[in-house]
């Protein structure tokens, strides 16, 4: 969401590859922290956009880079047909993980499973 600016909740569950019911689940649970806000489209109320807060953007600010330097060159350093083969790879892995379960682990959450 943070490249993508103010969204339709039905374009981001797009964008995300998720159903309207799981994103909707999930903006519920932002929102209840604060790190989004949703408000009814002025011309069509059906249509709700979703933005991001103050809050989430410090939160993306003092977040670490997902993958780390030495991933990041050794990647750019793969051929396309690589790197596409390890998005897949990355993408069927996310399949897997209901987000439901996943979205919005605390640190305490995230530790149990290192």
């Amino acid at each position: 969401m943070r490249d993508l600016g103010e969204i339709a909740t039905v374009a981001l569950s797009r964008h995300a590859d998720r159903s309207a019911a799981t994103t909707v689940t999930v903006l519920d649970k932002l929102e209840a922290r604060d790190l989004v806000t949703r408000r009814r489209s002025a011309v069509d109320r059906r249509i709700v956009h979703t933005a991001l807060t103050e809050k989430s953007a410090q939160v993306f600010a003092a977040a670490p880079p997902l993958f780390n330097k030495a991933f990041r060159k050794g990647f750019a350093e793969l051929t396309a047909a690589e790197q596409e083969k390890i998005v897949q790879a990355f993408e069927a892995a996310a399949d897997l993980i209901d987000p439901e379960q996943v979205a919005l682990h605390t640190d305490d959450d995230m530790a149990e499973i290192r």
